[in-house]
């Protein structure tokens, strides 16, 4: 009975989520995001126009190669204030847009054949390639599939590029 329990559990899965968890609680103990905010805010408004086009190039590479960009959000907003929206918005999009295309034009058999592995993401591919912006703006919105990860899963589906 014991085993049978264990097996649906599927203690693999649960003591990878256990390390992935610990390292990233780990990771947010030790590692000086403050501290990188605040040197890449002053950096960004000591240089002042060329600042935050060397800000928006950088969260662009970040969007791209699957960085987290919220402590760069975070920098912008106190470096520019009310004016970090723009300029992340215009950067995330940028980002956003780059990997779609590199997803749909470069590396689409390997991202289809990573999400062969996951019943979840056939299904939301076929979600998205019936129902179209619905769904598009949901998985949008959503804090489950981050969004450097969403544009290269979108760049996979027959949606088009607008």
């Amino acid at each position: 009975r014991m085993q049978a329990l264990w097996e649906q559990l599927n203690l693999k899965k649960i003591i990878f989520w256990l390390v992935v968890l610990s390292a990233l609680y780990w990771s947010f103990q030790h590692m000086p995001i403050q501290k990188w905010s605040m040197l890449i805010s002053d950096f960004a408004q000591s240089q002042g126009l060329l600042g935050a086009f060397v800000f928006g190039v950088i969260y662009v590479f970040a969007t791209v190669f699957l960085f987290p960009c919220a402590f760069l959000t975070f920098a912008a907003g106190m470096a520019y204030g009310f004016w970090a929206i723009p300029l992340v918005i215009l950067a995330a999009a940028l980002g956003a847009s780059i990997a779609f295309i590199i997803a749909r034009y470069f590396v689409k058999e390997q991202i289809e054949r990573l999400m062969e592995k996951r019943q979840q993401t056939s299904a939301l591919k076929q979600a998205i390639e019936e129902e179209g912006w619905k769904f598009l703006l949901l998985i949008r919105i959503s804090p489950f599939i981050p969004f450097n990860l969403n544009n290269y899963f979108l760049g996979t589906i027959r949606v088009s590029f607008w």
